[in-house]
């Protein structure tokens, strides 16, 4: 019905049509129309079947090298994101290993400087040990959050104590500046 209507619309008396094939499935049709009335011959019929397989060949590669293309550019996305996955777990290591490795002199100073504190044996050093106690905590505090950064925790939600937050941060610039 729709070829009658094309032959109709198109001004065509003959027209032969070749389906076009691809294993169990139909990719369309070639239909080759004359304005004559004539009659197709074997020949004809044979050489528009060749076609047809032809065209049929290039639709098939065509969509083959289509997902081919697809499918590295999945591979090579998926590579990507696997390097960068590598390249994060070798910074998250290696801030790990700093970190262990700078919390030893810390805990040390800590330890110390409150050691000499508790003591009051030089008052006029007093205000140096506790500005040392401080940075030293301050530095504890960062390396805790590198060791935090390097496990790699999935995010969550949790309560939090905004206040006492807005308190550190607020102190922490006071003695940043300071």
């Amino acid at each position: 019905m729709v070829l009658r209507e094309a032959q109709r619309k198109e001004g065509l008396h003959s027209a032969f049509v070749v389906i076009l094939w691809s294993k169990d499935r139909v990719l369309g049709g070639l239909v080759v129309g004359s304005a004559a009335p004539r009659e197709f011959s074997p020949a004809d019929i044979n050489l528009l079947i060749a076609v047809g397989s032809q065209i049929s060949n290039a639709i098939d590669r065509s969509v083959l090298y289509e997902e081919t293309r697809q499918a590295y550019e999945n591979l090579r996305r998926t590579q990507e994101q696997l390097l960068h996955s590598e390249k994060m777990a070798a910074v998250g290591q290696l801030i790990s290993g700093v970190a262990h490795e700078l919390n030893n002199p810390l805990t040390a100073i800590l330890g110390y400087s409150q050691l000499l504190l508790i003591e009051r044996q030089m008052p006029p050093l007093a205000w140096s040990i506790r500005q040392a106690l401080q940075q030293a905590q301050r530095t504890h505090r960062i390396v805790q959050n590198l060791l935090s950064f390097a496990r790699q925790h999935k995010p969550e939600r949790v309560a939090v104590q905004l206040n006492q937050i807005l308190e550190d941060t607020w102190r922490c610039a006071t003695t940043t500046s300071a």
